[in-house]
């Protein structure tokens, strides 16, 4: 039998815990004028201006805080066994990155097609962690509906 490499079921939980706040601050961060010094303050850390300090520039502690826990997060939900992890949920695993893997490398083609300067590192910043989003949908989709059909099966 073929040994799998999937995380044990309870690290979904953790992950849904790290990934949703830290997707949620990544949107703010992206789509708004976000004061990154606030959310220091907020947590009680100094912030302090100056090349030697560890908060000079909160607005990239905050960028690595939201692409690490985003990755960490989405790891953990995307590779996290299912309470009964058979062949046919397998075979939707496989069929489901497969399809995340055909849709962000077409969205990345059209994407270096009409998208030039610092607009393209901001859409290139996003499509790394694209493929781990977009599987974790797909598979969450593609899951609710065979145990959908299942259902009525029985």
């Amino acid at each position: 039998m073929l040994k799998s490499f999937l995380l044990p079921y309870g690290f979904r939980k953790i992950g849904w815990v790290i990934l949703i706040p830290t997707a949620l601050l990544g949107i703010v961060l992206l789509f708004s004028d976000f004061d990154a010094d606030a959310v220091f303050r907020f947590f009680g850390l100094s912030v302090r201006t100056g090349s030697g300090s560890f908060t000079s520039n909160a607005q990239h502690w905050l960028n690595n805080i939201v692409l690490i826990g985003i990755s960490i997060g989405g790891i953990f939900v995307a590779c996290s066994k299912e309470r009964i992890e058979d062949e046919m949920i397998a075979r939707i695993r496989l069929n489901s990155l497969l399809t995340a893997l055909y849709v962000n490398y077409a969205v990345l083609i059209v994407t270096a097609l009409l998208v030039y300067d610092l607009a393209f590192i901001t859409v290139m910043a996003c499509m790394i962690l694209g493929v781990l989003l977009l599987f974790i949908l797909i598979l969450r989709v593609a899951l609710w509906r065979f145990r959908k059909s299942t259902d009525h099966e029985e």
